[in-house]
């Protein structure tokens, strides 16, 4: 698995937001505003009283004031809730960056290569500058009553762009609907500029204000299963992450579009995002601090850079208050996103592109050849020690079960970037890799460098037994050799990333071309690849690293795309993915092919997802699986083996949100699940119970096919058990640790309306539990008894509960590292 390249920006010089306090002005939710949001006439009316205006339907106001040189936002209010959610003051609307076109620098890097990829939008920036909304000469309103609501338009005229005057018009829309507490944002800016060009822009400017007690609040971002950040307002700055300067990109580090901020005590909350079918290439920086949280979405113009060209926001951006939680801002996005081209082939129980076997597999390994922790010094030899140690796995499941398999082509020094002596994963000569080649050599260069001899065989030994592998395949990865003398070299350089002055990029500290995905010879040339595959050496899949949901920036016109903005990245890797999964369904039907942090725009075209994290410090609800659990299967890269509670929370945590348990390490990596090893068997009794789930009809119905719906709140014990993970890699978030709760569960709707909930003891300790379950809130039946059964891993079952109707109490006792189900549905008649 690749590293994950951040497009960034070199703008942390510019202020990051302008908030100014006006004294004796407006502030947040004056009574004045509070007034008409409380007593307008109309479903939707719009009203200046004086500098200020009031925008309101029944579900949402907004206050904006005129001030010299433009507006500025004043509130955001949620009427029925009588709660504001801006700090006091007055807000920019937006920044346009702009940066110096690069024809009026006019270099020629056409004979270059340059490492810096992860540095190369800060580069083509050059000398960004930010231009704010209070720098227009002149600035009007007018509204529009159209078929969508009502429509305020705010008119920004003459703004300067350093020596060229008065050369920036700015027009930004926001509408209002009937019995819609969302509103909807929209900027267009027209650029008479001959000398600069709008590298980004960053609209609607907000700036969050906590929701009562700051301690209470919560806030949600989609990153990899979900990211729920307690306390928002006192967490390190950017969260440990880098999302307050650099920001976080859509799609890729986030795989949704929206985020939400709320009291989990009064449940309040505002809920924000972006409504983008396409999508474009967006950057969210994020600013946490004890009195505010700033959201600063990014926009790319087609062509990033160019001079006299204009922008206009083709998505809308959206706010406005919710009531409710994590979970149900969940299911505000979810109404929309199933209505998206991502989600057009259905849910996975009618998906046909999708083979069932992989739908339904319980399990996801991988191995990696080049290791000798628990093998040899030779691939060919771990090779049959890999397939040995996954066919135990094979024979215990009795299912299919798929395997990422990374290292099995021949190793050819001489034709190897990964041979150069600075290359960073070159071969090493020393312990456990001495005499192993990089994982990555020969990327892009079968069959004309080979499979191992031995592969094609061991491939199809494994696939009768139902061991179905997936080699790595890597996207955006081309070995050109040490002196670009690999096999397809020559005809690969020039369907290489470059940027705005011709230099071509390599991959930081591995020196490997990255090709650009518009590129129809590279779209070939992986094509090759998998077909060949798949008729030679009887593979079962492919696992398509470096995908995320957008490929990297390539500013290279000629290529056929726009200048790395825009939906041109976006739509780039989409294309390149269908056209890979076309040619591979239409070879083998049976056959998969997954991707690395695919995000949400990838579904239509992928089998499943490899999130690019299992646990995470922030990782405590399943976000990502509220919304498409029932439309794309996932399965996480590591599963912690080893003594303590980190196995069994990892295996619960994937398993309570109906994602594929996994990636489990497979011989010769070190860590692995042994049969061999006494203190593995309770490992893998645990393990056996989440899998009998899955193989069982009535079960796996709602593990595989079932909609996630809201966990179950315990009420016993109180309080909860926590247990305690702690996350390699140098996390700042809480410390790297993570806190989960002793007891998981999972509840899934099937498409006959009745619940699959499952209860993991994911601890080391007995607990008795109960719960209580409004049918109700679930839709399982309008009126009328439910019935609830228990049904055992082995799928025996017995009736817990009998024509019963109103709150459910669904209660038991689990052992230590013990899994239950609860089936609720209409009672027989």
């Amino acid at each position: 698995m690749q590293k994950i390249f951040v497009i960034t920006s070199r703008l942390v010089t510019i202020s990051c937001f302008i908030l100014v306090v006006m004294t004796g002005e407006i502030t947040a939710a004056s009574e004045a505003s509070k007034a008409f949001f409380k007593l307008h006439p109309n479903e939707i009316d719009l009203q200046q009283e004086e500098k200020d205006i009031y925008f309101a339907n029944r579900q949402t106001g907004i206050v904006l004031q005129q001030v010299a040189g433009g507006f500025q936002l004043v509130e955001m209010y949620g009427i029925e809730q009588e709660q504001g959610f801006l700090t006091d003051g007055h807000q920019d609307l937006f920044e346009i960056i702009m940066t110096l076109d690069p024809k009026r620098i006019g270099r020629d890097d056409r004979q270059e290569t340059r490492t810096n990829l992860r540095q190369i939008m800060q580069e083509m920036a050059g000398d960004a500058f930010a231009i704010g909304s209070n720098a227009a000469s002149t600035s009007h309103w007018r509204q529009e009553q159209t078929q969508e609501g009502l429509v305020l338009y705010l008119i920004f005229k003459g703004m300067d762009v350093r020596e060229e005057k008065g050369v920036l018009d700015v027009t930004v829309t926001i509408r209002l609907r009937e019995g819609d507490p969302l509103s909807y944002w929209r900027i267009t800016v027209q650029n008479r500029s001959s000398q600069y060009g709008i590298e980004r822009v960053r609209f609607p400017l907000v700036t969050l204000a906590p929701i009562g007690h700051p301690k209470d609040n919560s806030l949600l971002l989609p990153v990899w299963r979900g990211c729920l950040i307690e306390d928002p307002f006192h967490q390190p700055l950017g969260f440990g992450e880098d999302y307050h300067r650099n920001g976080v990109i859509y799609p890729a580090s986030f795989n949704m579009q929206f985020q939400a901020l709320y009291n989990h005590k009064s449940n309040n909350g505002v809920y924000l995002g972006t409504r983008d079918p396409v999508p474009h290439l967006m950057n969210i920086q994020i600013v946490n601090t004890p009195e505010h949280i700033q959201w600063r979405p990014g926009h790319f113009p087609p062509n990033i850079g160019f001079a006299s060209e204009d922008f206009a926001l083709a998505y809308d951006c959206v706010l406005g208050p919710f009531r409710g939680d994590w979970f149900d801002a969940c299911q505000i996005y979810r109404q929309w996103a199933l209505q998206q081209s991502w989600c057009q082939k259905g849910p996975l129980a009618t998906r046909q592109d999708i083979p069932r076997w992989y739908k339904e597999a319980p399990l996801y390994f991988y191995t990696t050849l080049s290791d000798s922790a628990t093998g040899t010094h030779s691939v060919d030899e771990n090779l049959h020690l890999a397939a040995e140690h996954f066919r135990k796995f094979l024979h215990w499941t009795g299912v299919q079960l798929p395997i990422n398999w990374y290292t099995w082509d021949v190793f050819d020094p001489a034709r190897s970037s990964y041979s150069v002596p600075f290359n960073a994963y070159r071969p090493s000569n020393r312990g456990r890799w001495a005499g192993l080649p990089g994982t990555n050599a020969h990327d892009g260069n079968y069959p004309k460098i080979p499979a191992l001899s031995e592969f094609s065989s061991v491939c199809k030994s494994l696939r009768e037994d139902g061991g179905m592998v997936c080699p790595y395949v890597a996207l955006q990865l081309f070995d050109q050799g040490a002196s670009e003398n690999s096999p397809y070299a020559k005809e690969a350089g020039p369907h290489i990333i470059r940027d705005h002055f011709g230099a071509r990029y390599t991959w930081p500290s591995e020196y490997v071309w990255v090709p650009c995905t518009w590129s129809s010879w590279w779209r070939d040339r992986l094509k090759q690849t998998c077909v060949t595959l798949l008729d030679q050496e009887n593979v079962g899949g492919f696992y398509l690293d470096v995908m995320h949901g957008r490929s990297k920036p390539c500013y290279w016109t000629p290529h056929g795309h726009t200048a790395a903005g825009g939906s041109s990245m976006t739509v780039g890797m989409h294309n390149l993915v269908e056209y890979l999964h076309d040619a591979i369904k239409a070879n083998d039907p049976d056959a998969i092919a997954t991707g690395e942090n695919s995000s949400e725009n990838m579904i239509d075209v992928i089998d499943g997802i490899l999130y690019q994290r299992t646990i995470r410090p922030e990782n405590t609800a399943p976000i990502f699986a509220a919304v498409y659990q029932d439309y794309i299967p996932r399965y996480g890269v590591e599963i912690s083996v080893g003594s303590g509670d980190p196995f069994f929370m990892d295996c619960a945590s994937m398993f309570v949100e109906g994602a594929q348990i996994g990636r489990f390490r497979i011989r010769p990596r070190s860590h692995i699940l042994s049969f061999e090893d006494p203190e593995h068997e309770p490992l893998l009794a645990f393990l056996e119970q989440l899998v009998g789930y899955y193989k069982q009809e009535e079960t796996k119905r709602y593990l595989a096919y079932g909609q996630l719906m809201r966990p179950l709140r315990f009420v016993a014990p109180s309080p909860m058990p926590q247990l305690s993970y702690k996350v390699g890699g140098g996390y700042t978030y809480k410390g790297g640790f993570l806190e989960l709760p002793a007891l998981m569960s999972g509840v899934f709707q099937s498409k006959d309306g009745s619940l699959g909930i499952f209860v993991v003891n994911a601890s080391s300790m007995d607990l008795d539990f109960r719960s209580q379950l409004d049918p109700a809130q679930y839709k399982i039946v309008k009126n009328g008894p439910v019935e609830v059964r228990s049904i055992a891993p082995d799928g025996t079952f017995r009736r817990v509960l009998s024509a019963t109707e109103g709150i459910l109490t669904l209660s038991g006792s689990l052992a230590s590292h013990q899994a239950t189900m609860f089936q609720v549905r209409p009672a027989t008649r």
